[in-house]
């Protein structure tokens, strides 16, 4: 429950919460339990046992939903995003698979997918008492003195953001020159793909122009004082900055790096230039899945010569709205396809034991330099759909993403599920703590909105991506930060 102490700086304020926790509880249980029995009277493959749990699982996640969809927690709080991510995560996605009947394929199912899904549920519901636990345990930090903060110096933040992105400028023109253009950068990202392997550290360089342009731009406006910044100027400078991302990476297939890119430019402006209204953020959802589901389009267009042969092959390939809002937005039915194979007694997996943890940081090695890195959770997904021995890097291999649940069982098995939950709530109370206690123009508040995105990544993601998505997004804003900051006592 929000109170004054953990209010988030310059920002509405968390308020005091009138009901009790009971209420809160109640609040909380009735809508979930109306969607539920609603999927189980409109589809009758709904009305299964796993409700149950699935029921208590949107109940504990929808708690924290409800306080931030009443305005009660900050607009970036992480403890209301991850209930809201959760929520869906948890409940809504598990459900809308029964009901849509919508599957991972290239894998022998089990002989139910509701069997599954009710375990894995039961395993989630252990795991989010872990969470809730963690990320509420009581913190003293305010307590300690002196506290310092960061301060930005004008004349370094002005040398130091116009030299990097005078550098990330040139590492994407020398991108597009390398690959014949614009046109040419398009045509190898849909015809070759795999010739930007080994591209790595310079679309790290050349991908966060964008982030460093709005940051130099949120600071500017900020230094002029108290100026008129209305809604319509929020949405059109997110716009602006959508197309600029789309040029700097977005055009060659990365819709996670668009994506959450556009979540720190809207964190930057909530925490620099003015709150952000709830509202503007339910148009961003829609606009969110739009694009999703849109660009697996863009994926498989090569002309409009071609425009029956690309509908025919984006649906081959599941370009669909459920592959976008189950696929791309949820990790239900291959965590609960996870947990069916290692509880399977025909199951050969053997458990990685913490190896997919240590592939992610071998990522920052280029692979020329060590080609015989370690396996990440490709190898390991990859042979628990299939079998031992079955992962072959290039050839034979699965992409899917298994989720903070999917890489502990792959590794540990299920038991280590609830421990993992207990770390994540850690985390999320430790980047609670700090955007509380931060003063607002702490220049550290210029990235903070990269912490909140790191909690959401933590549940959803691998270590792999997440280790590539800190580094793409983080580098080069944290560079600015640390060169051009100071540190201060605060009074």
């Amino acid at each position: 429950m929000a109170n004054a102490a953990t209010a988030l700086p310059g920002r509405v304020a968390c308020m005091e919460s009138r009901e009790n926790a009971l209420e809160i509880l109640l609040l909380s249980f009735l809508p979930v339990f109306v969607i539920a029995a609603g999927f189980a009277a409109f589809s009758s493959r709904c009305a299964h046992w796993f409700l149950i749990p699935l029921i208590f699982c949107g109940t504990l996640t929808s708690m924290d939903a409800l306080e931030w969809l009443r305005g009660r927690l900050d607009l970036m709080d992480p403890i209301g995003l991850m209930g809201v991510v959760g929520f869906h995560f948890f409940f809504l996605a598990p459900l809308l698979h029964v009901a849509w009947d919508y599957w991972m394929g290239s894998t022998a199912p089990p002989a139910d997918w509701r069997d599954w899904l009710g375990a894995m549920a039961v395993l989630n519901a252990i795991s989010l008492v872990a969470y809730r636990f963690a990320s509420r345990i009581p913190s003293y930090a305010f307590r300690r003195k002196p506290k310092f903060g960061w301060k930005l110096s004008r004349s370094r933040f002005t040398l130091v953001a116009f030299l990097l992105l005078a550098v990330s400028c040139g590492a994407q023109l020398g991108v597009y020159a390398h690959f014949g253009g614009l046109s040419g950068y398009i045509e190898t990202f849909r015809a070759h793909p795999e010739a930007f392997r080994g591209w790595g550290w310079l679309f790290v360089i050349s991908e966060t122009f964008p982030l460093m342009a709005l940051m130099a731009f949120v600071v500017y406006v900020r230094r002029r004082g108290r100026v008129v910044w209305s809604n319509t100027k929020t949405v059109a400078l997110l716009l602006a900055f959508f197309v600029l991302q789309l040029m700097f990476g977005g055009l060659r297939g990365s819709r996670s790096n668009t994506v959450w890119a556009l979540f720190c430019a809207l964190g930057m402006i909530h925490f620099w230039v003015r709150p952000i209204r709830r509202s503007l953020v339910y148009m961003g959802v829609v606009f969110l899945v739009a694009f999703l589901y849109a660009y697996g389009f863009y994926k498989e267009y090569h002309g409009a010569a071609n425009l029956t042969q690309t509908l025919q092959t984006a649906k081959k390939h599941d370009r669909s709205l459920a592959a976008a809002v189950l696929g791309d937005l949820g990790r239900a039915d291959i965590q609960a396809f996870v947990l069916y194979r290692l509880l399977a007694t025909d199951s050969d997996y053997e458990l990685e034991w913490g190896r997919t943890y240590l592939g992610a940081p071998a990522l920052l090695v280029p692979r020329s330099i060590w080609p015989d890195r370690p396996p990440t959770t490709v190898k390991a997904g990859t042979e628990i759909q299939h079998y031992v021995g079955s992962y072959a890097p290039n050839q034979f291999e699965s992409s899917r993403v298994y989720g903070l649940s999917g890489e502990a069982m792959l590794n540990f098995g299920p038991l280590m599920v609830p421990v993992a939950f207990f770390i994540l709530g850690l985390v999320v109370r430790r980047v609670r703590n700090f955007l509380a206690s931060a003063a607002p123009l702490d220049s550290r508040m210029l990235v903070a909105p990269l912490l909140v995105e790191i909690c959401i990544w933590l549940l959803i993601g691998d270590s792999s991506l997440i280790m590539f998505s800190i580094l793409k997004q983080a580098l080069m804003p944290c560079l600015v930060v640390v060169a051009a900051s100071r540190r201060v006592v605060e009074a």
